[in-house]
């Protein structure tokens, strides 16, 4: 919806009244005021989401790839078992299989050292990868 408003300055006359009262013949009058126009908004939830929410914010976003490394595949043809473990934040420990789901990332492939993620953002899919690190080295305490 449009408003509009019209100012005149305090005190200010318009020309015909400055051309009358000088004494001079009256010349058609040209408006001086301002007209200010603004377009209002308003936004009818109805059943949506707002959208000035942030859609980062929510809890099921889940790890993101780079928080997490691959401990442990135990390998099977038929079902494979990733273990991941979280690096920072929680430290939490998931056991995964093709097809479950972490927050927006989904196990598309395991292999003996490779687990790979199919991951939605923005209503595009990109593929990531975790690898297996050398497990014949032995670990400092």
């Amino acid at each position: 919806a449009l408003r509009t408003a019209a100012a005149t300055p305090a005190g200010a006359t318009t020309p015909a009244a400055r051309d009358s009262a000088a004494g001079k013949a009256a010349a058609p009058a040209k408006d001086s005021s301002i007209i200010v126009m603004r377009e209002d908004f308003a936004f009818e939830p109805a059943g949506r989401r707002d959208p000035f929410v942030s859609l980062m914010g929510t809890e099921d976003i889940g790890p993101v790839v780079a928080d997490l490394t691959l401990t442990g595949i135990l390998w099977h043809p038929t079902r494979p078992v990733a273990v991941l473990r979280q690096v920072s934040g929680q430290k939490q420990q998931y056991r995964v299989t093709i097809g479950s789901t972490l927050g927006r990332m989904r196990v598309t492939q395991i292999k003996p050292k490779v687990v790979i993620f199919t991951i939605e953002e923005f209503g595009f899919n990109r593929r990531d990868s975790l690898i297996l690190g050398d497990t014949t080295q032995v670990r400092a305490r």
